[in-house]
């Protein structure tokens, strides 16, 4: 008998592994096998030990070396497991849906070991969403109130989980590597089938972690680049992001609400669930302001935006959206600005409201409403009561109204539709009673001044760099008079005379503008000067070539516009033989052609 215990003892490695590969055998795991055993007293070393593992949603493999069990044999209890190397190696595939149908609540569960610890983890995960390749280190160990503490250390991040006695409930934290907390989340009623998980963390260092971390698939990782760089904006990096999750139904339809906060301050909101076809429907609410809307937008910021400095104005919006594979997305939007001030270049628009209305967006119509009681270029020029309707569908935008007040007049631009993939769009303004006194005003002639009224038509060229004016027309609509009040010449002609108090009845124009600054006016004045050449009838056609810098683009009117005017009444001022019956602009005559520079 003791031959036959010295035996046992002696050949006690080798018997331990046959009686343990038996034992694994029994157990879920495939393929077990064991290899370099060594049993002591306290504690078992083993070589390397491998298994498989069918998890219901892939397979599991692992190769565990240099492995050390610390146990007491007189309780007997296995009390920490020191693993040197694991290589894990887990392929997703679609669950067995028998399986889950008949998953129960994992009900109140206990974690058996106080320690384990890997010091060199190499977990390898293939899904559809991509891989995932983690190296760094595990460790789990269990309190004596049954708290469950595992932590998982990349060389640049790390995971902490907290899991409450029985794993009812858990709390993961991300962390950087030094130690800063990135993300919490809280995961409650593990124990049952309905569970609740809330998420919280700022958006900046929220959107790093999740590009960086090896936690996330590849493929995942890539799609969320985009957006990533759109978290990292300075607006968005500072808002902190609250989210809180709901399975009910064996997790088959979530529900949730995510916020957007600031320094305490609501930002946005949305409200999302899931049907059991698949189908996610969501409701978002924003409410914020228009410069923290533009940061947030990012690289999606449309490039003519992108030299604005906005000022004031706040943005409200609903969204409802609904998303199913395999379907086009789905849904309606409003959006309201008020109160917005904008300053671009030389332009400035203030007291702007904006509507927005998306009644489809599978067909991606959008209803415009603009309202600018007042819109300054430079410091003469001002639009007032600029009132803007259009609609937009597939790159076509639909004017149905576009009205505003200039130079005491009204500019319109009339009723069309413009495909904005082609350039150059070409539209019409209208002008009607811009008072003459106004417009000189703002063209920097000092030296001249009038009074009367004029309508016309300006058609536009617009590239995607300049404005062009094609043959534009101006008429007058009622008797004015021009005052040219600059110094006295020793010898005056006739023109320079009766400038300085020109009575016209008649007034017509044609204007070019071209991209390069080049304007050219050829315009025609009929009238008389009481005090030159006893009130007899006078013509002026006078052609004014010119340089206005930008004019269109940065709304500058300035030119030396005396300059030409005088320097063509010069030579083009002549009696007129025969009286001219005043128009009242029902059938102008036609005004001279103007030159067109190539």
């Amino acid at each position: 008998m003791v031959l036959v215990g010295i035996g046992v003892w002696w050949n006690r490695a080798f018997i331990m592994e046959e009686v343990l590969v038996r034992l694994l055998a029994r157990t879920p795991l495939l393929a077990p096998k064991l290899s370099g055993l060594q049993f002591g007293f306290s504690q078992a070393n083993l070589a390397e030990m491998t298994w498989g593992l069918e998890t219901g949603a892939g397979l599991l493999s692992a190769t565990l070396a240099d492995v050390t069990l610390s146990y007491d044999l007189s309780v007997p209890k296995v009390s920490a497991i020191a693993i040197g190397q694991a290589q894990l190696n887990f392929v997703y595939h679609t669950p067995d849906k028998a399986a889950v149908n008949s998953a129960t609540p994992f009900g109140t569960l206990a974690y058996p070991l106080e320690q384990v610890s890997i010091k060199q983890l190499d977990l390898t995960a293939i899904s559809p969403w991509g891989l995932s390749h983690i190296v760094g280190q595990a460790d789990i160990s269990r309190a004596s109130t049954g708290l469950l503490q595992a932590s998982f250390a990349t060389a640049d991040q790390a995971l902490s989980l907290v899991f409450s006695a029985g794993l009812r409930s858990a709390q993961v934290l991300g962390k950087q590597q030094t130690g800063a907390t990135v993300f919490t989340l809280d995961i409650s009623h593990l124990d049952q089938a309905d569970k609740q998980a809330h998420l919280q963390g700022d958006m900046g260092a929220l959107g790093q972690w999740l590009t960086a971390s090896p936690l996330v698939p590849e493929q995942a990782r890539a799609k969320m680049a985009t957006l990533a760089k759109a978290w990292l904006t300075p607006e968005l990096a500072l808002a902190k992001v609250t989210a809180t999750v709901q399975a009910t139904d064996k997790a088959a339809s979530p529900h949730g609400v995510i916020w957007l906060t600031r320094d305490g301050g609501y930002l946005a909101k949305t409200e999302w669930a899931m049907a059991a076809s698949g189908a996610v429907n969501a409701t978002a609410y924003l409410d914020m302001t228009a410069a923290t809307l533009l940061g947030f937008i990012g690289p999606w910021q449309p490039e003519v935006t992108r030299g604005w400095q906005l000022h004031g104005g706040q943005v409200q919006g609903a969204v409802q959206l609904r998303w199913q594979a395999q379907r086009p997305l789905a849904g309606t939007a409003h959006f309201s600005v008020f109160d917005l001030a904008v300053t671009a270049d030389q332009t400035e628009l203030n007291q702007v409201t904006i509507m927005l209305d998306v009644a489809d967006l599978s067909r991606q119509a959008v209803a415009v409403s603009v309202t600018v009681p007042a819109l300054a270029f430079g410091k003469k020029m001002a639009l007032r009561d600029l009132n803007l309707k259009a609609d937009y569908q597939d790159g076509k935008l639909t004017v149905g109204q576009g009205i505003g007040t200039l130079f005491g007049g009204q500019l319109a631009v009339l009723p069309a539709t413009f495909d904005l993939k082609q350039r150059p769009i070409l539209l019409t303004l209208q002008v009607r009673g811009v008072d003459v006194a106004q417009l000189l005003a703002t063209l920097n002639a000092d030296s001249l001044s009038g009074s009367g009224t004029v309508d016309g038509e300006l058609p536009l060229s617009i590239s995607a760099t300049a404005i062009e004016v094609l043959d534009g027309t101006l008429t007058g609509t009622r008797p004015g008079v021009l005052h040219y009040q600059g110094p006295v010449a020793d010898k005056e002609n006739v023109a320079f005379r009766a400038l300085r108090n020109l009575q016209y009845h008649n007034l017509q124009a044609k204007v070019n503008y071209r991209p390069n600054g080049d304007y050219h006016v050829g315009l025609r004045l009929e009238g008389s000067n009481p005090e030159v050449l006893s009130g007899h009838p006078l013509a002026f056609n006078l052609n004014l070539s010119g340089q206005l810098p930008e004019l269109l683009q940065r709304g500058i009117m300035a030119g030396d516009f005396e300059r030409a005017i005088l320097k063509e009444a010069k030579s083009q001022a002549a009696p007129i033989k025969q009286p001219v019956t005043p128009t009242h602009g029902d059938h102008p005559p036609k005004p001279p052609p103007a030159e067109r520079r190539p």
